[in-house]
């Protein structure tokens, strides 16, 4: 399918600085301005992701995940006796450690999601991706002793902290964003921090869970015999192709059907997920004082497959 020259014509508000075609029954002295697309090239369109910017190989990937595994060790035995004596200085070297892990561990979940999203089924990514999140778990864990501690402080620590070391003013929003702000929903101690790392594992797994689902069972809704005989599969795509492309009713009607019924079939398996979700949610939000996170306000209009997508 090749892409024609298309010309638009765009009215614009006053005082946009754009002249604005006149309508009818308006005065005015201002034309029309014109703007015409170039002509686009649909090979040159990109419909896959393209992830070799992240990392060359799956090996290298994986190297980077042991990689990772031990800064995390590391970043743990180094700043753990510097937490019990916190100073300014120690405090800006951690934060900026982490910084550096957090954005090495983004880039392998971003190449970990984003191959896994090529191919749902790709035992490779689907491993890497868990590994990447139990990784993500872990850290938490290790580093359980900071979350307690930045969380107790009293604003006048803050404030000792800020005047001791300089370079942690410009992360004074982001500190004030995830400990001051919330003090009152802070982690208790190590282990509360750890069983919500944990729970949260659980909501990562969750989701991939539900992408596969969705890939694999909900989006295919299987095949229709069309009026010439032509066996046609439905799927979230090909479901909108036929609908506003084939001339015959009936052919559209079964295609409609299909798709129909197949979504009130899988609509269980996916409500089992969102359930677990809903609860694990719940669990969580109880663990740090929030009682009216979950009030009941869902409305049965929403299906469980759109609230898993969200």
């Amino acid at each position: 399918m090749r892409f024609s020259r298309y010309r638009c014509y765009f009215f614009v508000f006053p005082g946009s600085g754009v002249q604005v075609g006149a309508k009818a029954g308006i005065s005015s002295e201002s034309t029309i301005e014109k703007y015409e697309f170039e002509e686009i090239n649909p090979d040159e369109i990109t419909t896959v992701w393209n992830d070799s910017y992240l990392f060359s190989n799956r090996e290298t990937a994986q190297e980077e995940l042991e990689r990772l595994k031990q800064s995390s060790a590391e970043i743990s035995e180094t700043f753990r006796p510097e937490f019990e004596e916190l100073s300014g200085p120690a405090l800006l070297a951690y934060i900026e450690t982490e910084k550096e892990f957090s954005k090495s561990l983004d880039i392998l979940y971003i190449y970990a999601y984003t191959g896994l999203s090529k191919n749902v089924n790709d035992q490779f990514f689907s491993s890497l991706l868990a590994d990447t999140q139990d990784l993500a778990t872990e850290h938490g864990k290790a580093v359980a002793f900071a979350a307690v501690k930045l969380t107790s402080l009293s604003t006048e620590e803050w404030e000792q902290f800020f005047s001791e070391e300089p370079g942690l003013e410009k992360y004074r929003h982001y500190l004030e964003a995830s400990y001051l702000r919330f003090a009152e929903h802070r982690p208790e101690n190590e282990a509360q921090v750890s069983y919500l790392a944990d729970m949260e594992n659980q909501r990562m797994k969750l989701q991939t869970e539900a992408i596969s689902q969705i890939t694999n069972n909900v989006t295919n809704a299987g095949n229709i015999t069309l009026d010439n005989g032509e066996e046609y599969s439905v799927n979230s795509q090909s479901y909108y192709t036929l609908l506003s492309t084939d001339s015959s009713r009936a052919n559209r009607k079964k295609c409609y059907e299909q798709r129909f019924y197949h979504l009130i079939n899988e609509s269980d398996s996916m409500a089992a997920l969102y359930s677990e979700k809903v609860r694990l949610d719940d669990l969580a939000a109880k663990e740090l004082n929030y009682t009216d996170l979950t009030k009941p306000v869902f409305t049965v209009s929403i299906s469980p497959i759109l609230r898993l997508m969200r």
